[in-house]
């Protein structure tokens, strides 16, 4: 119970933050209340801060981002690219601006975004494992191959790295190589549940 009315209660300061006064602050508190899973009232924080900073690119970036999170990819896209085009030296930009691309099946855009982002952020296991996904829906399974490979070496876990070449085998034909790669996302799959991660 305690636990609870002390979460309630910084909910309740949230909503009674000036985001006027303190934007970045009000974004934090946003994001914070996107990981308990709140994004409606996040949504509207957010919102607030870009209605009064319509040049703060992290608050366009956090509105495109719930909005993805709400499965609103179109209404993301705008946001996004308003934080692209305020801070494009932010890898997160360019990556969700490709995921919203990608959720409205425009690979050949989602691909030109996580390009930029592997181009310039070599490390990013995400933006590889992204841009895989949109080749092999363009009919590059090689490619996304490739892509899903170096996502693995960058982070060897990746259990959605395994699952997606596993795909890019099976376009390929290459059975034995996808089934290897499911057994494996299957058993870091269950690694993650033994352990309580996720």
């Amino acid at each position: 119970p305690g636990v609870h009315r002390r979460r309630l209660g910084q909910l309740g300061a949230a909503a009674n933050a000036d985001p006027v006064a303190d934007p970045l602050g009000t974004l934090r508190e946003a994001a914070r209340l996107q990981d308990a899973g709140q994004h409606d009232q996040a949504l509207r924080l957010a919102e607030t801060v870009l209605a009064s900073n319509p040049r703060l690119a992290a608050a366009h970036y956090r509105t495109g981002n719930l909005l993805m999170h709400l499965r609103r990819p179109r209404e993301a896209l705008g946001p996004l690219s308003n934080a692209v085009q305020l801070d494009p030296h932010t890898r997160e930009h360019w990556n969700d601006r490709g995921l919203a691309y990608q959720a409205l099946r425009d690979h050949a855009l989602a691909i030109k975004d996580f390009s930029y982002v592997v181009e310039r952020w070599p490390d990013h296991p995400q933006a590889w494992n992204n841009r895989a996904i949109s080749r092999r829906q363009t009919g590059d399974p090689q490619g996304a191959v490739a892509d899903c490979t170096r996502a693995l070496e960058l982070e060897p876990a990746y259990v959605e790295a395994y699952a997606n070449r596993a795909n890019a085998y099976l376009n390929l034909r290459q059975f034995a190589k996808a089934e290897a790669d499911v057994t494996r996302a299957l058993g870091l799959r269950a690694e993650v549940s033994l352990y309580g991660l996720r």
